[in-house]
């Protein structure tokens, strides 16, 4: 489930009462967004597909990275 609100958001599946399940904001718009598929990989293409994908930055701007465990180029 993706619930898409910026308040302040509550959930219980069934911890106060077994025979229901209660989600819900302080403010805003409730849109909720069941995200399902055959495969994790489905729900996580699907959940992508919905809030947009970031690109990977290009390799020149991540900067020079130095470690204690490794100081090689490789």
């Amino acid at each position: 489930i993706f619930f898409d609100n910026t308040y302040r958001s509550y959930f219980d599946f069934g911890k106060e009462n077994s025979n229901y399940y209660y989600f819900g904001a302080d403010g805003g718009h409730k849109n909720y967004y069941f995200i399902v598929g055959p495969e994790i990989k489905d729900v996580i293409e699907n959940y992508s597909y919905l809030t947009g994908r970031t690109p990977l930055p290009p390799m020149w701007a991540l900067g020079y990275h130095q470690s204690r465990w490794s100081y090689s180029p490789d």
